[in-house]
C-alpha cells in the first residue's frame, strides 16, 4: 500500500470521517434518474488506489460503512435514487446493516476491486430475495467480469470509462459485448465516463438507456445540487 493510501485509511478509520461527492446519472432521453456517491479523502488520494489496495478485510468493511454512512446522511435531501459503492469482500455485511438494508432508494454497486466471496455470493442472494437493488460496477474491469454478472444477475450494468472511451475511439467490440450480456439478464445499462454529449444518441442506439460523465455534471457536494428544481430537472437538449 502506497504511503498515500495508507494515510488516508488511517484517517478515515481515525475520524469516522470521508468527503462524499454525488454525481448525475441521467436516463438517455434526458430525464434524470438519481446520483452516484462518489468517495473523497482528505489527503487528495484517489479513492480507487485507497479502496483496491486494503486488503484486511476488517478495514475494508470499516472503511465500506464510514463512506456508505457518510453518503447517505449527506444525501438526505437528494431525490431520487442514490448509487453506493462497497467492496465485493464487504457485500456479506449488507443484511446485517439493518439502517441500510431498510431504505428503498439504495442501489448497491459491487465494485471491481475484489473478489467475490461465498458468504458475499450468499449475501447477495439474500439482498435480491429481499428486493434490493444491485449494479455491477466497471464493467469489463479487474473482478468485474462476464463470470461475476452471471454470479450476481445484477438488474443494473456500468459500463466503465475504458470500455465507454475505446467505443468512443473506434473499437466498439467490447461494449456491444457487454450490452449484449447485460441484456441476457434485462438489466439496465449505464455507460459512464460520458465526456460529449453526441455520444448520448449514439449509445442509445447500441443499447445503452442511461449516461453518466464529467459532459452531463462533474461530482458535487450534496448542498451544491440542493439548489436545483428535482420538480423539474432534465439534462438541457443534447447536442
Amino acid at each position: 500500500m502506497s504511503a498515500c493510501a495508507r494515510e488516508a485509511l488511517n484517517h478515515a478509520l481515525t475520524t469516522h470521517k470521508v468527503r462524499s461527492v454525488f454525481q448525475p446519472i441521467w436516463n438517455v432521453d434526458g430525464q434524470w434518474l438519481g446520483f452516484e456517491a462518489l468517495t473523497r479523502f482528505w489527503n487528495g488520494c484517489p479513492p480507487d488506489q485507497v479502496f483496491s489496495a486494503v486488503t484486511d478485510a476488517k478495514e475494508l468493511e470499516a472503511l465500506d460503512a464510514i463512506a456508505i454512512t457518510q453518503a447517505i446522511e449527506r444525501a438526505s435531501r437528494l431525490p431520487g435514487k442514490l448509487f453506493v459503492n462497497i467492496s465485493a469482500l464487504s457485500t456479506a455485511q449488507i443484511p446485517l446493516w439493518s439502517r441500510y438494508t431498510e431504505n428503498e432508494r439504495i442501489i448497491w454497486e459491487i465494485t471491481e476491486t475484489h473478489p467475490l466471496t461465498e458468504d458475499g455470493i450468499k449475501a447477495i442472494s439474500w439482498l435480491k430475495e429481499h428486493g434490493h437493488v444491485l449494479a455491477l460496477d466497471d464493467a469489463g474491469i479487474q473482478f468485474s467480469t462476464k463470470q461475476r454478472l452471471e454470479a450476481l444477475r445484477p438488474q443494473i450494468v456500468k459500463l466503465s470509462l475504458s470500455i465507454v472511451h475505446e467505443w468512443a475511439n473506434g473499437l466498439p467490440d467490447s461494449l456491444r459485448q457487454w450490452v449484449k450480456w447485460a441484456k441476457l439478464h434485462g438489466a439496465l445499462i449505464i455507460a459512464e465516463g460520458i465526456e460529449a454529449r453526441e455520444w448520448i444518441h449514439k449509445l442509445q442506439d447500441e443499447g445503452v438507456h442511461a449516461v453518466q460523465g464529467f459532459a452531463l455534471g462533474r461530482p458535487e457536494e450534496a448542498e451544491t445540487w440542493e439548489q436545483h428544481d428535482f420538480t423539474t430537472l432534465t439534462l438541457p437538449r443534447f447536442s
